[in-house]
């Protein structure tokens, strides 16, 4: 059973220290004055969540106590413009702070992704009332494959590794010998097949939406002792598979490009001539069409908005430097539906490691098909596309799309370090 407790507090001036934010109204304060106090009652609680309200000249904090270890957000200062208060969480566990004006519509606002229970959180002050609430993140990769609707495979393999830990990987690498059993799959999808194995070793866990089910030909699924059994083709073992409550992937939002974001143009990199050179910044390209004779180079750490279609094809690439990464967003809020096709020469990406491509999907991004001859090493995160990988013998990294298929023999192989690597969405699992 939840207690709550409303508390309501005079003008905060400047400078302020909140430090002993749950004290009532000053006793000193006449009934008149505190009856002119505003006060004004939070309505909609959620679990998991601390509401506190902020507006101009007054601060009104309601709060209810939550289930254990639900984020708390303490109210500690009001300083040149800035709220900075704490937050009351669970150790390294990330969360995302969200504001609203309606408590209706939300958008995410801050971060933490900091391993104590207690953090300082700062924030610009608003002009207008604003609802806070903390929310516990969830990687958006923090799974091998997930997807709204019917994830498909062929053959091959799905499993996991982890680049950080040298048992696991070698040099960072994935390596068939010390793979891990993480190979998770999950889709929303109640459909019967929601999940279709075909004849794919599944070192990990499947799992659909309530009623869902997953079709099995010789496929396995389980874990490494059980896969490797022949005896087991076209079973799943006990407990790798489940039924889960709605899987909501968010929509993106649109980068902000401004007037300091750049237009790529041709450039040279370790002796060789490129179409396009990308160092660290902010590119933006109303298009792409790398084909035979074209190419581009990653030489920093870069961030290109494409609103239109992508397409790699024929000899055309898109070389990605060791030191180099790239985050790709395809599409726009709205307007006409685009494609990402990446054929050809494809993305290499010769750091090997996946965090170091990123490929966001907005809304108008409706289909991306991966069938390149070198082997796609990176992320794709498009809620609104159909995907299908196909075209080389693997893959690495994590992909969350409308719809997945991996076709052709392909393998994938999910690196489990990249559920940590700061990119987080609302924990949106809704029963």
């Amino acid at each position: 059973m939840q207690r709550r407790r409303e508390l309501a507090y005079p003008q905060v001036p400047s400078g302020t220290v909140l430090s002993k934010a749950l004290q009532p109204i000053p006793r000193h304060l006449s009934c008149s004055q505190r009856m002119a106090m505003p006060h004004r009652q939070f309505s909609q609680i959620r679990r998991k969540t601390l509401q506190t309200m902020f507006f101009s000249g007054f601060l009104c904090f309601t709060t209810t106590i939550p289930a254990q270890n639900s984020p708390i957000l303490v109210p500690v200062a009001w300083t040149n413009g800035q709220f900075q208060f704490g937050l009351l969480g669970e150790t390294h566990v990330p969360y995302i702070l969200e504001g609203s004006t309606d408590l209706q519509s939300w958008i995410s606002v801050a971060t933490n992704g900091e391993s104590s229970a207690t953090r300082s959180i700062s924030l610009s002050a608003p002009d207008t009332t604003t609802f806070y609430r903390a929310i516990i993140a969830m990687p958006l990769f923090g799974r091998a494959i997930a997807a709204i609707r019917n994830v498909v495979l062929s053959s091959g393999d799905v499993d996991s590794f982890d680049s950080t830990d040298p048992l696991h990987s070698t040099a960072g690498l994935y390596d068939p010998r010390t793979h891990k059993d993480g190979g998770i799959i999950e889709t929303s999808s109640t459909n019967a097949g929601a999940i279709s194995i075909g004849s794919t070793k599944v070192y990990g866990v499947v799992g659909t939406g309530f009623g869902g089910s997953v079709a099995l030909g010789s496929g396995i699924v389980g874990d490494s002792l059980f896969v490797n059994d022949p005896s087991h083709a076209g079973t799943i073992q006990s407990g790798h598979s489940k039924e889960l409550p709605r899987i909501d992937l968010p929509t993106l939002t649109i980068p902000n490009p401004d007037d300091s974001w750049i237009v790529p143009t041709a450039g040279s990199y370790n002796g060789s001539d490129y179409t396009f050179k990308l160092d660290t910044g902010n590119y933006i390209l109303p298009r792409i069409s790398i084909a035979a004779g074209s190419s581009m180079v990653i030489a920093g750490n870069a961030v290109l908005y494409v609103p239109g279609p992508i397409s790699i094809s024929g000899s055309g690439y898109v070389s990605i430097a060791p030191a180099g990464s790239l985050r790709i967003y395809c599409g726009a809020p709205s307007g006409s539906n685009v494609s990402a096709t990446i054929s050809g020469g494809g993305f290499i990406n010769l750091s090997g490691l996946a965090k170091n491509l990123a490929i966001f999907g907005l809304p108008t991004c409706t289909n991306v098909l991966v069938s390149a001859t070198s082997s796609f090493i990176g992320v794709i995160y498009a809620p609104q596309a159909d995907l299908r990988i196909a075209g080389s013998p693997s893959a690495v990294g994590a992909v969350a799309a409308k719809t997945v298929s991996l076709v052709g023999g392909l393998s994938f192989h999910y690196d489990e370090r990249l559920g940590s690597i700061g990119l987080y969405c609302p924990w949106s699992r809704v029963p």
